[in-house]
């Protein structure tokens, strides 16, 4: 994540502090999820998706220190 933006929860206004979602893959590899633009195209094999030609975001996960709530933001890098 980069520059972290301060912001409020959408449902009770509390503080957020910034976080992660953790995509595990095979193994211990563990990445950053992300938001990829458009709807998914499948390939040929079951439960894979094209996505190195989309464009793509790193997502921050929010979590409400008041009452628990998590937001996704893909913010454009600065």
């Amino acid at each position: 994540m980069s520059k972290a933006k301060p912001r409020k929860c959408t449902a009770c206004d509390g503080g957020l502090e910034e976080g992660f979602l953790l995509d595990r893959r095979r193994g211990f590899s563990a990445y950053a999820g992300e938001w990829v633009a458009g709807v998914p195209e499948k390939k040929l094999l079951p439960g894979r998706v094209k996505f190195l030609s989309k464009r793509r975001l790193e997502v921050s996960a929010w979590r409400c220190t008041k009452c628990g709530a998590l937001q996704l933001f893909a913010d454009d890098a600065d």
